[in-house]
């Protein structure tokens, strides 16, 4: 049997309006399937026949989160406690340091008045130990003790010699001391001091069968200035020091322990100065 195409052979009205809204629809279904679709590369990234990756199930009770959860940003510690500990080569930023001195000291001016410092003693090396704390980034105070030994001046030494005594000059000193540094963070670092403490010479004469010590001691006030160089983990560095002191108080002891002591009445003024090395180290706090 035949049907007759006679009433399709002419486009109508209706098959016009089909034939215009047809692919405008078409388009609008496929934009968001292409959307979606892998492109070529994402298809070519997947080996063939390997298995698609499924999802873990959630665990009971999870009611949803999003995608991609919101991270907050962290500091890195390593960075900021770089930043919060460093240092300068110095270690001028550690609470506490110490150190070591080596100097020599050569001495003018009067023990008391008529007597010459120099005719009882000669100059003195000696080594001195100092601790330091920080009271700001640029000032430092604390203690130091300081332990010497020379030889006899020209008057104490002729006498030893017409005697046959042995004599030995012993230096002591203890105080207070404080230091300023301008450059805190500075490789090479000059530095500004001031101490006041006791002053003690020993003059010690063995005369065989017995000896004799005889020490004065008094105030005293010096003035330093140095240059620290770090290396590594110390510093090193040259200082020279002005001190101005007075003997107000005499001991003579001998070996059997008789002593006699008193004050000095004609009080003078007698002067070191000293050239030396120091280093330091800090040991934080």
């Amino acid at each position: 049997m035949s049907h007759s195409l006679a009433p399709f052979s002419k486009p109508s009205a209706f098959s016009s309006a089909f034939t215009l809204v047809l692919p405008a629809c078409l388009a609008l279904v496929a934009s968001p399937a292409l959307a979606q679709s892998p492109s070529p590369a994402q298809v070519a990234s997947v080996a063939p026949g390997a298995p698609a990756a499924s999802a873990s199930p959630p665990p009971p009770g999870f009611v949803g989160a999003p995608a991609t959860a919101p991270v907050a940003p962290v500091r890195s510690d390593a960075a900021s406690n770089t930043s919060a500990s460093s240092t300068s080569a110095l270690g001028v930023r550690d609470k506490i340091d110490w150190g070591l001195r080596l100097g020599y000291t050569n001495p003018s001016g009067s023990a008391w008045g008529g007597m010459p410092i120099d005719q009882m003693t000669g100059g003195v090396v000696f080594g001195q130990v100092d601790v330091h704390y920080a009271l700001s980034e640029h000032l430092r105070g604390g203690v130091y003790g300081a332990l010497g030994i020379g030889s006899s001046g020209e008057s104490v030494s002729s006498a030893c010699d017409r005697s046959d005594a042995s004599c030995t000059v012993f230096m002591l000193d203890i105080g207070f001391q404080a230091e300023f540094r301008p450059l805190v963070d500075a490789s090479v670092q000059p530095w500004v001091g001031a101490s006041l403490g006791a002053d003690v010479l020993s003059q010690n004469v063995d005369y065989g069968a017995i000896s004799v010590s005889y020490n004065v001691w008094g105030p005293a006030a010096a003035a330093s200035a140095g240059v620290d160089f770090g290396l590594g983990a110390v510093t090193l560095g040259p200082y020279i020091s002005y001190k101005l002191g007075w003997y107000t108080w005499v001991d003579v002891t001998d070996s059997n322990l008789e002593s006699a002591d008193g004050d000095i009445e004609d009080i003078a003024s007698h002067r070191w100065f000293t050239i030396g090395m120091r280093g330091s180290h800090g040991v934080g706090g």
